[in-house]
Formats: C-alpha cells, structure tokens, sequence
C-alpha cells in the first residue's frame, strides 16, 4: 500500500507554533519514504515525522528536511505496530509571504491483522509486486 498526504502550512508558522498532521495509515512496515517539495518553498518549509515523541525522519531529532523543488527519496523499514497506526508530520513555514506545501508518500507493507483499506482510499500496487 503506498499512502499519499499533501500538507499545506500557511505563512509565518513559527517553528515554536509547529503545524501537526496526523498521518492515518495500517499496521506494516515501511518500505518506502518520499518528501516532495514543490518548486517555490527555497528551504523555507521544514518537515519532521514522528512515532508519537520519537522523531522517526530525518533520524537525528534536531534535523528536519528543507529544500526546494526537490523529492527526497529512500527505502526504509520502520515497523507500525501499535494502534491507532498513525505517525505525525510537524511542519512549518519561515515565508512571511506564501503558503507551501510539502506531498508525503509513504509505501508500507501490510502485515496479518492489518485493518482493510477504507473505501475513500485508492490502493496503488507497487510494480515490484506486479
């Protein structure tokens, strides 16, 4: 399954003030990580994910990922394995002037037990398991 959010923060949110986006997903492990950042943010939009109080990417908990016009993309096994299988996205934006947004896509291996997909959620095999 690959989950796909897109997060939009609003000018002028203080790292202090920091955007928190629940990222609904199902029990499984990551396989796959993805953070694009449109053209026009220049390292202005910052991102963080984390495991309830553990910072999960970037790994170190003072980093967080800023750049522009760019996707950064790895593989990573991080298992989910605790209800309510969500991870959290804080953002925030030092343009005074615009809003950006930043797409996460976060490619996740089911495991038994795992809740079903709900309807509203479009399920995108992997080609490597085509």
């Amino acid at each position: 399954m690959i989950y796909v959010f897109k997060i939009t923060t609003t000018k002028s949110t203080a790292e202090t003030a920091k955007k928190k986006t629940v990222l609904q997903l199902c029990r499984g492990i990551t396989y796959k990580v993805e953070f694009m950042f449109p053209p026009g943010s220049t390292g202005l939009l910052h991102l963080q994910v984390t495991d309830s109080l553990h910072q999960v990417w970037p790994t170190n908990p003072d980093g967080n990922f800023e750049t522009d016009d760019e996707t950064i993309s790895y593989e990573d096994q991080f298992e989910i394995d605790q209800p309510p299988y969500e991870l959290y996205a804080y953002t925030w934006n030092e343009d005074d002037t615009y809003d950006h947004a930043v797409y996460i896509r976060i490619g996740i291996r089911a495991v038994a037990g795992a809740p079903a997909p709900q309807p509203e959620e479009k399920v995108v095999i992997p080609e490597e398991f085509i």
